[in-house]
């Protein structure tokens, strides 16, 4: 018996997926957050029951979570954005407004060099770091890559470091 089984996925469903799995965040003004929008609860259910992660949605970005992770990405860029926000508050900056601005990575750099907390960013490359959240939309690379900016999505990390902050 020959039985022939096919499958009807939402448009740019391949793509959706790849760049989740990817770690990668999508933001409101980009055409994959509209499908995952209009495709909301068969993403939740896709990625659930296919990969037991979590399909996440606010009103700025989408990204996919999991309990059972060993990546150090998210750890790296937690401490590089703990270590430039104190900085910031230390200097009597605005932290939120600090990180909508524009900056150079070697500006970044030296912020973090000369903290009283550098070691915890000890073994961390910074540039290489902020090119990696760079592909997950976490910052955009501009200027012949010397400056970034970051995106909305790195709210998502502030967020997770004011509850941690809270617990204490």
């Amino acid at each position: 018996m020959n039985v022939n089984i096919s499958f009807v996925y939402p448009e740019k469903h391949f793509e959706i997926v790849k760049n989740l799995l990817n770690g990668k965040f999508i933001l409101h003004n980009e055409e994959l957050f509209e499908v995952i929008s209009d495709n909301l609860e068969f993403y939740i259910d896709f990625f659930q029951k296919s990969y037991d992660y979590e399909l996440v949605k606010n009103t700025e970005v989408i990204y996919v979570i999991s309990s059972i992770t060993s990546e150090k990405f998210s750890r790296n860029i937690m401490l590089v954005l703990a270590v430039i926000s104190w900085e910031f508050n230390r200097e009597g900056k605005n932290i939120y407004t600090e990180l909508e601005n524009k900056h150079t990575i070697r500006s970044i750099e030296e912020l973090i060099k000369k903290s009283s907390f550098k070691d915890s960013c000890r073994g961390i490359n910074i540039d290489k770091l902020l090119k990696d959240a760079a592909s997950r939309n976490l910052v955009l690379i501009l200027d012949n890559e010397k400056s970034i900016k970051f995106t909305s999505a790195i709210n998502i990390f502030l967020e997770a470091a004011k509850e941690i902050a809270e617990l204490d």
